[in-house]
């Protein structure tokens, strides 16, 4: 289940502790009112981790496995609510 929209603020709080950084630049607005419940665009949060850990996937790792061992559990189970 992911966040309800009366639950922005609860988002953007997990995503910032998880993450040390705020949503907003991966924030999809379009989406979340589509699907009424906050979401994100995984494009463009894949492109940060790349950016941050560069080319994972030629290590054979996932981004789920990238988040995971940088993150943890927690923030992987916190970003499968946002998408």
């Amino acid at each position: 289940m992911g966040y309800l929209l009366k639950e922005r603020s609860r988002a953007h709080n997990d995503f910032y502790n998880a993450f040390g950084i705020s949503i907003q630049p991966f924030y999809d607005g379009l989406i979340t009112l589509v699907f009424k419940s906050i979401k994100i665009d995984i494009i463009k949060f894949d492109d940060y981790l790349h950016g941050k850990y560069g080319d994972y996937e030629d290590e054979g790792k996932s981004m789920n496995d990238i988040v995971v061992e940088k993150y943890g559990e927690d923030a992987s189970k916190i970003l499968e609510k946002l998408i």
